[in-house]
């Protein structure tokens, strides 16, 4: 984010003028040939759509008077310290990246997904059912590791430790739902195949170009998908799909939403934890019940 973009001179510049037929045919027939791909996007691909890069961002008369630029901005002592400002600048991002379209190449993309990579081929077959058996193993692990803890809670001799689990990331396969119990069949379903997009942008652009959530992985997670930030639980909250927030244009604040802005609605945690839609809240608004100290999660979110 911090360094600089690299340039072409003059000459190299009028060189891949000149093989720019050629390198997008051997291009075309690598994809054409590969048994997977991986579709990596960051800042760049946004801006495509037309969305600030990093440098831009916070290129306004507002931030310049305070001397802030982007990294400035997103420090989480904001939600506490000058919360206007925070919801003034993720909000002016969240309705930025709601009301823009996902450009074309969005689309070009989960066409070679859907010709090419789709997940019925032998190799996505194959890369199912060993992600799928990775990520029931973890399972096991987890339920084996809080079997073992109730054991020596409870004074009980404990019982031989289980093997080492290596596989870290095998949770990746069940974004937001992961179940307790989930037999290889249905992680199976729920696994990637042989198509799988990762990128740094917050925008939520994958998502709204139709491309599948177990097929996505938002390293930085996106603007839509909220968690309280000490974290005090796992629940995550979803801004409604006609939330926008009220930014002041001059001043870049906006206050914390609420009211009759809507509400969020949550994915309970593995304990059941009651959300803030539940019986005992009849009348929620997004963000009263959980303070102004939030960030954005990185989804999916993790579990071990």
């Amino acid at each position: 984010m911090g360094a600089q973009v690299s340039k072409p001179t003059a000459e190299q510049k009028e060189e891949l003028k000149g093989k720019l037929d050629k390198n997008c045919r051997n291009a075309a027939l690598a994809i054409e040939d590969a048994s997977v791909l991986l579709f990596a996007t960051g800042a760049g691909f946004s801006a495509d759509s037309g969305l600030a890069t990093y440098k831009d961002i916070a290129d306004v008369s507002a931030y310049r008077e305070r001397n802030l630029e982007y990294m400035d901005l997103c420090q989480e002592h904001w939600a506490s310290t000058e919360p206007d400002i925070f919801y003034g600048f993720w909000g002016s991002c969240y309705n930025t990246y709601r009301n823009t379209k996902p450009h074309e190449g969005y689309n070009i993309v989960r066409g070679w997904r859907d010709r090419h990579f789709h997940r019925n081929t032998k190799c996505a077959a194959r890369l199912r059912r060993a992600c799928a058996q990775k990520s029931l193993d973890h399972q096991n692990k987890h339920k084996e590791d809080a079997n073992l803890s109730k054991e020596l809670q409870m004074g009980a001799p404990p019982a031989e430790p289980p093997p080492p689990h290596n596989c870290p990331s095998a949770n990746v396969l069940a974004p937001h739902h992961q179940a307790a119990d989930i037999s290889l069949e249905e992680m199976e379903e729920r696994s990637p195949g042989a198509f799988f997009a990762l990128t740094s942008n917050v925008d939520a652009h994958l998502a709204a170009a139709g491309y599948i959530e177990t097929e996505t992985r938002e390293i930085h997670g996106n603007v839509y998908t909220w968690q309280c930030c000490k974290p005090c639980c796992t629940r995550t909250w979803h801004t409604p799909s006609d939330f926008q927030f009220e930014v002041d244009s001059e001043t870049m604040t906006a206050r914390a939403p609420g009211g009759s802005n809507g509400s969020a609605t949550n994915d309970k945690d593995s304990d059941g934890v009651s959300s803030t839609t539940s019986s005992n809240n009849p009348n929620p608004h997004f963000g009263n019940s959980f303070g102004v100290r939030f960030i954005f999660v990185v989804e999916p979110l993790w579990r071990v």
